[in-house]
């Protein structure tokens, strides 16, 4: 689909693990002085499931929309 990007995998004795990895990520908003990230790395199992928890404005909806591509950095 158009919104969707390729999971990267490796294989673990004979076992597909997708695999979400962020790494050095420094995001801000057009005309804005202040990153909403800075230099962040994770790396995430993409079988888990996850809960995103925090502060109104954040940035919960920002990453996810950076992970999806809505975003570029």
């Amino acid at each position: 689909c158009g919104s969707c990007f390729p999971q990267p995998f490796f294989r673990i004795g004979g076992m597909t693990v997708s695999i979400i990895k962020v790494s050095d990520l420094t995001f801000c908003y057009e005309g804005s002085y202040d990153n909403i990230f800075e230099n962040v790395s994770f790396q995430l199992d993409a079988d888990w499931r996850l809960g995103l928890t925090g502060r109104n404005g954040r940035g919960k909806t920002t990453l996810l929309r950076l992970l999806e591509g809505i975003f570029h950095p």
